[in-house]
């Protein structure tokens, strides 16, 4: 087989990375291939990574070089190596330049070789000038990544498809999401009939092509499309999170978080070392915590374990840069965790896969900063109960364990001495049962039969942080009782009545823990109740969590400059959240307060 490879023999996949030559430069594709060959380290003669042929396309704006690599296999500790061979292609039209290569886990050693300029007077294309060029059409598919604080009750990633997602996106779920990617039908036949591109990576694909003239012209036509859409900036799905590139009003580092692998591996997959750069970021997103130590402006400071073992201590810096944000990291690991250290800061310094959240409401992400595009939803399904001093807001079960309900003062005593809200009759109370178990369905379990329909209520009860009457808002208390409560969800479904709602080992202690009307019953009595509910029931989320104190949160409702709104907003959004899941499970949510 020979070496050379001519034009007419290539049939590259539709794929490229796309920057624009700065203003006042000058270069060729020749020139940049030659670049690129020491960015990606080939050359002819290297026993591992090593050029086999270089060539230029008829058109002089046009380049190519195929190389090998011989890489150690994954599945081996002795030297096994695989021969893998790679094609890149570097096309210049105007001052607009399209570089293909197939190893896709060199894709970011090209990105940060082209920031320094070590690929000659070039700048990526900039997330707003690739929606103003592309997305014009419908939007087929969205890789959404979620701007908000990391929960258990609302997923980081979303990813959605249909024929057009813009009348499909939630305005009040999908605010806090922003998308990374997305394929969408271009206006150009020339691209294709649909292409897909990663805005926060300034790449673009399309899909595999017959031969070069196929793969020049598609790509060609993408360059022209960027040429006719210069200097504009726009947002086509303002439902989603707002990007800026300025630093004004961000404050107040809270969290960090790496990004999760899924929303690096986007398009089309070239490159088998892909997976060993994933499965590493993997170990390093789920691994690896963040405690803020510090937080001054947009600068923050941060302790990092693994495992619970610190590793040392980070520290971030973000700056306006040049149309970005630029992000500079650093940090001193603990004795004898240097290396473990390093390699989460070496993630870090790739701003793709970093994520710092601001209490003002701000997240920085991939050279961007973003703020929800909240309109302000006040949740409305608050219910306030005078706690007053004869319950004790701040602790969740009695002293004595709870065989002890209805002896204390706990919040699970509130629940058996004031449940269902506002009964005056003790005889429409209902039944009630305590699960407080491992694999529990809910603290509670409700039966409503008062009505034509009977009502199943599942309540989840947490204590508030503190039982001052001055106590702030809080998000971080209705974290824990809101994923409890959506992770439950599925035992509304009727078929999974007594068999599964209250099956496994019953401590002694809860033998008993069943009431009706407020009167000591069997278990066995209330699951006999729970299966003759059949199929046609209400269903109810019931959280009963009284940090949060009804005038302070009116008083924040007729102030939005007051310092703890940005709290009550991001706590509106968690429960808007919740409400949504128990939505789509036919339930309703009601949180319990505190006046």
């Amino acid at each position: 087989m020979a070496n050379a490879l001519s034009q007419d023999e290539l049939r590259p996949y539709q794929s490229a990375l796309v920057a624009r030559i700065e203003d006042g430069g000058e270069i060729s594709a020749a020139q940049i291939a030659r670049r690129l060959k020491k960015v990606l380290r080939v050359r002819v003669g290297d026993s591992g990574r090593h050029v086999v042929a270089s060539g230029a396309g008829k058109d002089p704006g046009a380049a190519f070089f195929r190389y090998v690599d011989k890489r150690q296999v994954p599945w081996a500790s002795t030297p096994v190596l695989d021969r893998v061979n790679h094609l890149a292609v570097v096309l210049v039209k105007g001052a607009w330049v399209a570089i293909h290569t197939t190893e896709g886990s060199r894709r970011d050693t090209i990105k940060r070789a082209l920031r320094k300029g070590s690929l000659g007077p070039l700048e990526l294309i900039r997330p707003g000038h690739l929606k103003a060029a592309f997305i014009k059409g419908p939007a087929r598919t969205l890789w959404m990544r979620g701007t908000h604080r990391r929960i258990a009750s609302k997923a980081d990633t979303k990813t959605l498809s249909g024929l057009d997602l813009a009348g499909a996106l939630d305005p009040t779920g999908d605010q806090s999401y922003r998308y990374t990617a997305a394929r969408v039908v271009p206006d150009n036949e020339k691209i294709g009939e649909v292409m897909g591109l990663a805005v926060d990576q300034s790449r673009l694909w399309i899909g595999p092509s017959a031969n070069w003239t196929e793969f020049q012209t598609s790509m060609l036509a993408t360059l022209d499309a960027l040429e006719e859409t210069v200097g504009t900036d726009v947002e086509p799905l303002p439902v989603l999170a707002a990007a800026k590139t300025d630093l004004t009003d961000v404050d107040g580092a809270y969290d960090i978080a790496i990004s999760p692998p899924e929303m690096m591996l986007l398009g089309p997959v070239l490159d088998s070392g892909e997976a060993a750069v994933l499965a590493e970021l993997e170990k390093l997103a789920f691994g690896t915590q963040f405690e803020v130590a510090d937080s001054n402006g947009t600068g923050v400071k941060a302790n990092v374990l693994r495992r619970g073992h610190a590793l040392g201590q980070l520290e971030i810096e973000f700056r306006e840069g040049d149309g970005e944000i630029e992000t500079v990291v650093a940090g001193t690991s603990e004795p004898g965790r240097e290396e473990d250290f390093n390699e989460v800061l070496g993630k870090l310094s790739e701003p793709e896969t970093l994520t710092v959240y601001f209490e003002s409401g701000h997240t920085i992400q991939g050279h961007q900063v973003f703020s929800v595009r909240h309109r302000d939803i006040p949740f409305a399904g608050w219910s306030w109960v005078p706690f007053g001093v004869d319950w004790a807001v701040e602790r969740e079960k009695p002293s004595d364990g709870v065989g002890a309900i209805g002896t204390d003062t706990s919040l699970f005593d509130w629940v058996l001495a004031s449940w269902p809200l506002n009964s005056n009759e003790i005889d429409g109370r209902g039944w009630l049962a305590c699960d407080d178990r491992p694999g529990e369905t809910a603290d509670f379990l409700h039966i409503d039969e008062s009505g034509d329909v009977p009502i199943l209520t599942l309540m989840h009860v947490k204590g508030a942080k503190s039982a001052s009457q001055g106590r702030e808002i809080a998000v971080v208390p209705y974290e824990t009782v809101c994923a409890q409560a959506v992770k439950n969800l599925r035992h509304l479904d009727a078929v999974l009545a007594s068999g599964n709602m209250l099956s496994g080992t019953i401590p002694v202690e809860l033998g008993l823990s069943a009431w009706e009307n407020s009167e000591k019953r069997s278990r066995k009595e209330f699951v006999k109740r729970l299966d003759g509910l059949g199929t046609n029931f209400g269903r109810k989320i019931v959280i009963v969590q009284p940090h949060v104190r009804r005038d302070l949160v009116a008083s924040i409702r007729v102030d939005p400059e007051h310092a703890q709104a940005p709290r009550l907003r991001q706590l509106d959004t968690l429960l808007h959240g919740v409400a949504a899941n128990c939505q789509s499970a036919g339930a309703e949510l009601l949180v319990i307060g505190s006046t």
